[in-house]
């Protein structure tokens, strides 16, 4: 059987100031998705869910069906052609509400969530069917009041992926894939593979991307790639399996943070550790070293950061003209940052796809590429004005009073770069997958 089968992929926990919750990027490498939502929420209401590919649907193509009681009495409704659906009520005292999306990513059937509902006080349970009417895959969901109340404060949302059953696979750990020659295990956060034969194995590791800094900041840059080809690796042998993760974003000044390392080591494995992608620099530093260089904030002589050799490329140099300070792009896998200039950021460089096969088989990555850097950000103007960030999940960076966004999740991408006295966005997390012959 596979290890890991319930698996955390995100959780969120409110600050008091939001009435909306939302994960996005969700990976299409498990059966099912659970959410648990613990808390309350400011004023006694619904709570209510859309979910989406790319964006959430906000158009009519939701239905319920719903069963609620309070221990004396018990009554039933139906809901549908719906553009909001709630699908259970937070108090202001605790509650909790289990959210199961079945087969969320499939492309040919409409999605189906189960919901049950509890309240601490007040004597209500309920239960709900929850119908999206659209054959697209679930790669986002928004928890939100249609009211306005916000989450209290410590209201947490988990987002659990159900891994696959056992498909034959000849070792355990991580999520198990498979295509017409290959078995995957893909492992989007540290854990144990463990072969039950004697195996040769490819390895991809990849570590998490630099997040980038405040205040006309540069883009961080991606994780380092490795890529280990025809590994021996003994029966039983348990391989600790290291995922890096992205680095934060800056918080109210300064760099952002270095993305951490990834690397699977035991038994006679002696592998060369992928690094982690250098920070995207704040106003007015040069960028970081790492696996990819991060870029430079926005000052005409910053220098971009450093790539580990075989593993990225360098972050772009930060640029000034007049008043306008714009950070360079963080380095990509295949591609170095871009310079900016008096008028833009820098671009994120490039990451790769050579491994599209691997992506498209684990459901991860972004349109086939890995290890993107972020754009950098620029002083003033709109989003529009924006170089791109690198292929491969690197995130947009801001411009004016707009932050740097998030890169993705388990690509190794590195978070855009700020606009003026704004805080950069944070890098993806690493990734590390296995694969040998059926």
């Amino acid at each position: 059987m596979t290890t890991n089968t319930m698996v955390a992929i995100q959780s969120v926990v409110a600050n008091g100031s939001s009435s909306t919750i939302q994960f996005n990027s969700i990976p299409t490498t498990y059966t099912d998705l659970m959410i648990v939502v613990d808390g309350s929420f400011s004023t006694n209401g619904p709570m209510a869910m859309q979910v989406g590919n790319g964006s959430v649907d906000t158009n009519g193509n939701y239905s319920r069906t719903a069963l609620y009681g309070d221990g004396s009495s018990a009554a039933s409704y139906r809901e549908t052609n719906q553009s909001v659906q709630n699908i259970g009520t937070l108090k202001t005292t605790q509650s909790n509400i289990l959210i199961q999306l079945m087969n969320y990513a499939n492309t040919t059937t409409y999605k189906t969530a189960l919901v049950r509902e509890n309240n601490v006080t007040g004597g209500v349970a309920g239960a709900t069917v929850y119908l999206w009417r659209s054959t697209a895959a679930i790669n986002t969901i928004k928890l939100f009041s249609n009211n306005g109340y916000t989450f209290n404060s410590g209201t947490t949302a988990t987002l659990y992926g159900i891994a696959n059953a056992d498909i034959g696979a000849y070792a355990t750990g991580g999520i198990i894939t498979q295509d017409s020659t290959y078995y995957y295990h893909a492992f989007g956060s540290s854990g144990t593979f463990t072969p039950s034969r004697a195996l040769t194995a490819d390895i991809l590791v990849v570590a998490g991307g630099g997040g980038a800094g405040y205040n006309c900041s540069g883009g961080g840059g991606a994780g380092g790639l490795v890529y280990n080809p025809t590994l021996s690796l003994a029966s039983g042998t348990g391989y600790t399996v290291t995922v890096g993760a992205g680095g934060a974003g800056s918080s109210g000044s300064g760099n952002g943070t270095a993305g951490q390392n990834s690397n699977v080591t035991g038994g006679s494995l002696s592998l060369t550790a992928a690094v982690g992608g250098g920070y995207g620099a704040g106003y007015p530093n040069n960028g970081g070293n790492g696996g990819s260089g991060g870029g430079a904030a926005g000052q005409g002589s910053t220098t971009g950061g450093t790539a580990t050799s075989g593993q990225g490329q360098n972050g772009g140099g930060g640029a000034t003209s007049g008043s306008n300070y714009n950070g360079g792009g963080g380095g990509g896998y295949s591609v170095a940052g871009g310079n900016a200039t008096g008028s833009t950021g820098g671009s994120g460089g490039n990451g790769t796809n050579a491994y599209a096969t691997w992506l498209a088989a684990t459901g991860l990555g972004v349109n086939g590429y890995l290890a993107g850097g972020g754009a950098g950000g620029i002083y003033s103007g709109s989003t529009s004005t924006l170089s791109a960030a690198g292929l491969g999940g690197g995130g947009a960076g801001g411009a004016g009073s707009n932050p740097g966004n998030n890169a993705v999740a388990f690509t190794g991408s590195g978070g855009g770069g700020a606009g003026t006295n704004q805080n950069g966005g944070a890098g993806g997390s690493g990734l590390i997958i296995v694969r040998y012959a059926k």
